[in-house]
């Protein structure tokens, strides 16, 4: 074989370990759609964890260490949701695994569709506390993010401040950004 062939050669094989290895599923996303339209994530990525303030913080250090969800990507970026959840039974906070499903809005806004169910195998009672979401473009809260034209106390997943039955506990949902 020439050494042109074998540069030729080199370079085909290249391109199939670049094309190959962007076209890998990102390990931290497992988000499904289901009949009914809605999205469904698995949980737990990541916890248990005693406060939600330690939650938080892992949250969005992992969130903002996925392809495309820093700051520096700008409108190029990626916002990827997740939710985040109380176990009865580990007596801990968790966060599930990441959406990615979203895209660019008509006003060029980044958006992820927040998953509303959670399918958490190794634990049979969950309260799911509220959403998690990166911003690529702009790491402060928008204006949407904040509730702005929204009644008071919304919550994309119910009322913001609710009773659960079975911890005998008053919850509050919050957003994480």
């Amino acid at each position: 074989m020439s050494a042109r062939s074998q540069v030729w050669c080199l370079k085909v094989w290249c391109l199939m370990g670049l094309l190959l290895g962007c076209a890998m599923p990102n390990p931290a996303v497992r988000v499904q759609e289901l009949a009914d339209g809605s999205l469904q994530v698995e949980g737990p990525l990541a916890g248990p964890f005693k406060g939600t303030e330690a939650l938080a913080a892992a949250a969005c250090e992992l969130m903002t260490a996925q392809p495309g969800a820093d700051a520096t990507h700008g409108q190029r970026g990626k916002e990827y949701c997740a939710l985040h959840y109380y176990s009865e039974q580990e007596q801990g906070y968790f966060l599930s695994f990441l959406s990615d499903i979203g895209g660019d809005g008509p006003d060029g806004r980044k958006y992820c569709l927040v998953p509303r169910k959670l399918d958490e195998l190794g634990h049979r009672r969950v309260v799911l506390l509220g959403p998690a979401h990166s911003h690529p473009h702009n790491p402060l809260p928008s204006d949407r993010d904040m509730g702005a034209l929204r009644p008071e106390g919304w919550s994309p997943l119910g009322t913001s401040r609710f009773f659960e039955q079975e911890t005998g506990r008053i919850w509050d949902r919050e957003l994480y950004i």
